[in-house]
């Protein structure tokens, strides 16, 4: 990193969504086509240094246009940590995890907010940054995602990406 851009940092971010397309009242007696507010936040903390990086997020999010699994998704909760080294200016070794919690959706035809399976999920990623050089940079990650409590609704993958990007 630059040595301007080292240091602690933070930041605050907020969405409100008028009359979105998910942003649907859950509870009666209103009419589940009856619109409400929908507003997301973050708050994140970390620290970034010549060798290290630390961060740590937090999301809060109700009624907004968004979709898991492949359901509308009332209320949901986000914590994420991320790491990162670099032993030299060749290699930097990162990881991530996270975690989704009281996650709540609008079943089909309900009026009523529901817990999404167990309500959270667990995401983990770890990977490397090797650059060739000045402009040229080598990536690999390997994640996996848990989501679901029974056999019947568990969620669990994995991949494996590997990349190159060049600056030009």
């Amino acid at each position: 990193p630059e040595a301007d851009k080292m240091g602690w940092f933070g930041g605050l971010a907020g969405t409100y969504v008028r009359n979105g397309a998910n942003n649907l009242y859950y509870t009666a007696p209103k009419p589940t086509d009856a619109k409400k507010y929908g507003y997301q936040a973050l708050a994140q903390v970390g620290y970034e240094g010549q060798q290290w990086f630390a961060g740590l997020a937090y999301q809060h999010a109700e009624n907004v246009d968004g979709v898991l699994y492949g359901e509308k998704i009332t209320k949901m909760n986000e914590v994420a940590a991320s790491v990162a080294y670099s032993p030299d200016e060749v290699l930097t070794l990162k990881a991530s995890a996270a975690m989704g919690f009281g996650i709540k959706h609008l079943p089909d035809g309900g009026t009523k907010s529901e817990k999404l399976s167990n309500g959270k999920y667990y995401q983990a990623v770890v990977g490397a940054d090797y650059n060739l050089s000045k402009r040229t940079t080598l990536n690999g990650q390997l994640g996996y995602l848990q989501a679901g409590r029974s056999s019947d609704n568990v969620v669990r993958g994995g991949t494996l990406s590997v990349g190159m990007k060049h600056r030009f």
